[in-house]
């Protein structure tokens, strides 16, 4: 699990490597609510999606999978909280695995 460091602002972009590609996301607040496009090795791959907690940025599989993780706040995105109580995280493919099975019946 990699922690995305975020900035106390409401809009901005960050770059990093890591699962072995290049990763790029936006966070920026729209009228109340925080939302992100992410973008992978230059390509991408959603605009526009909601910061919920708990629940993964790239919301369909085919984004991520088979081989790639997800990116999933700890708490609904508030940019005042960024890097204290609202933090950005990716969990890899087996991480997400692990995640998403502690919600199965």
């Amino acid at each position: 699990m990699d922690l995305i460091p975020l900035a106390t602002v409401p809009n901005q972009s960050v770059a990093f490597n890591v699962d072995g590609a290049y990763w790029q996301i936006r966070v920026f607040q729209a009228v109340d609510k925080m939302h992100a496009d992410i973008t992978r090795n230059g390509k991408s791959l959603i605009t526009g999606t909601g910061c919920f907690g708990g629940i993964g940025l790239m919301p369909y599989t085919h984004l991520f999978g088979p081989t790639f993780g997800n990116f999933i706040f700890n708490a609904d995105a508030d940019w005042n909280d960024f890097g204290t109580s609202c933090l950005l995280y990716y969990l890899d493919k087996t991480e997400l695995d692990q995640y998403n099975s502690l919600f199965e019946a």
